[in-house]
């Protein structure tokens, strides 16, 4: 504003030198001065010998001034673009073809270039030790060649010093991004960044299975590993609280099925595939037993008989075995040693028709005729065929050592044996609680007996314990 104040002014001066007449000189008043008195005196002051001999003085200084050629563009846009101030200033007092915007200053052009070129590349940013300072003479008080109107020399350290800065702090948030980019793909999973307490036991959780936490029923939605249920793990930064456990889906029986906490990239199940996720206690079912072997490790039954073991590859329903879809209550399972070589198989096909045909081969099995393996094969004695329900026996009949309250922890899966020893399986369920105190049917539960939850029933004729 200041600026065009001056020019205006400047202007109306020489308009007023070059009138012939005081009628002109009248005429040229602007119409915001109402005084002619005021505006006779300052066209008197503006007109006299005095005056004359003062504007001819800076004339002559302003000639001696070597004018800039960035026109709109200015000094500091330049700036940005040239590697120093000297370069700078020579590109805004010369032609786009590089000549001087006045041959006269050819010479000091020439002196600033070869000065320049001599000075290292940290020298250019001392405002003092700069090539155009040395040439030009020391810059005049509150004003700095070649960096624009209104820059100081103490405005242009504060600007550097900013600079320098956010050039560190950039530097670190990009190596930060690095660490972070590297850490989740050590993780496997880009995405997210998980805690400590999700990566800590990722592959020691107890097997699990989830049930449905909307449902009034029990219904088993995906099976997993169970991680903690400490109120103070946390996933994705957040604590999972008091009543839900920590739990990682392998195996989704229901893809649509909604999860207990739902997050921006997960809303059912079949998007939490590999993710660890928080499920309420009460809707798990812990395979406690089976927490001291691999889960994946199994052995293959047929009439109760141990056929085959191998070891566990996906429980995928839309996963493909033999261009087939492996359907619900099915599981694909590599054959690594064979037991009885004369088995049938499940679903044989024109090369694979006898277990004996599919060792080291991948094949469907029902998920009822596969159980963990008990023991290692070279364990066992020539000939013997190990029962892996005489081992399920074994092992329930341990079972009431790790439950003895009725409170709403995740309960055990159970197999229930005939009450007349004959060996048979006749029933599936959990084992709800195992404290004497406990009532039945208005009666004290006693010693040596669990209270169940029946789930499935294999024989339906078969005697119960305490019938009423």
């Amino acid at each position: 504003m200041g600026c065009l104040w001056r020019s205006g002014k400047s202007r109306l001066v020489g308009a007023i030198r070059d009138a012939t007449s005081s009628t002109e000189r009248v005429e040229l008043k602007p119409s915001n001065i109402t005084s002619v008195h005021a505006w006779n005196a300052w066209v008197k002051s503006r007109t006299s010998k005095a005056f004359q001999e003062k504007s001819d003085w800076y004339r002559g200084l302003r000639r001696a001034q070597i004018p800039h050629t960035t026109s709109r563009k200015g000094m500091h846009r330049p700036a940005h673009e040239m590697v120093n101030r000297s370069k700078v200033w020579i590109a805004g007092h010369t032609h786009s073809d590089g000549r001087p915007v006045r041959p006269e200053f050819a010479d000091t052009f020439e002196q600033i270039q070869t000065l320049d070129s001599q000075m290292d590349s940290t020298s250019g940013d001392n405002v003092r030790e700069n090539a155009v300072s040395k040439i030009l003479g020391k810059d005049k008080p509150g004003r700095l060649r070649g960096m624009g109107r209104g820059i100081t020399a103490t405005k242009l350290a504060f600007v550097q010093a900013r600079d320098s800065r956010i050039e560190e702090l950039q530097t670190e948030v990009q190596d930060l991004k690095k660490f972070f980019r590297d850490l989740a793909g050590n993780n496997g999973n880009p995405g997210d960044m998980a805690s400590q307490n999700e990566v800590g036991d990722l592959n020691r959780g107890v097997k699990c299975q989830i049930l449905a936490w909307y449902a009034n029923e029990d219904v088993v939605v995906a099976e997993g590993e169970f991680c903690s249920a400490d109120k103070d793990y946390k996933i994705g930064q957040i604590s999972i609280g008091r009543n839900p456990a920590a739990v990682i889906i392998k195996t989704v029986l229901d893809p649509e099925a909604g999860i207990w906490r739902p997050t921006a990239k997960m809303y059912t199940l079949g998007d939490a595939v590999g993710a660890k996720i928080p499920w309420p206690n009460d809707k798990l079912i812990l395979n406690v037993n089976d927490s001291n072997m691999d889960p994946r490790i199994v052995v293959l039954m047929s009439e109760l008989k141990v056929v085959a073991e191998g070891v566990t590859i996906s429980t995928n329903p839309k996963e493909l075995i033999n261009e087939i879809f492996l359907g619900r209550f099915a599981a694909i399972v590599k054959v690594d040693l064979v037991i009885n070589f004369e088995a049938s198989l499940w679903r044989p096909t024109a090369e694979m028709v006898l277990m004996g045909d599919a060792l080291n081969a991948n094949i469907a099995w029902p998920i009822n005729r596969i159980e963990p393996r008990t023991k290692p094969a070279d364990e066992a004695s020539a000939g013997e065929q190990v029962s892996s329900r005489e081992a399920v026996m074994r092992r329930s009949s341990q079972s009431t050592s790790y439950s003895t309250s009725t409170t709403k922890s995740p309960k055990q899966k159970c197999i229930l044996l005939d009450c007349n020893n004959s060996g048979r399986t006749v029933a599936e369920g959990k084992v709800c609680s195992t404290n004497p105190t406990d009532h039945v049917h208005h009666v004290p539960l006693g010693e040596n007996v669990s209270k169940v939850w029946v789930e499935v029933v294999k024989i339906g004729e078969a005697a119960v314990c305490r019938p009423n």
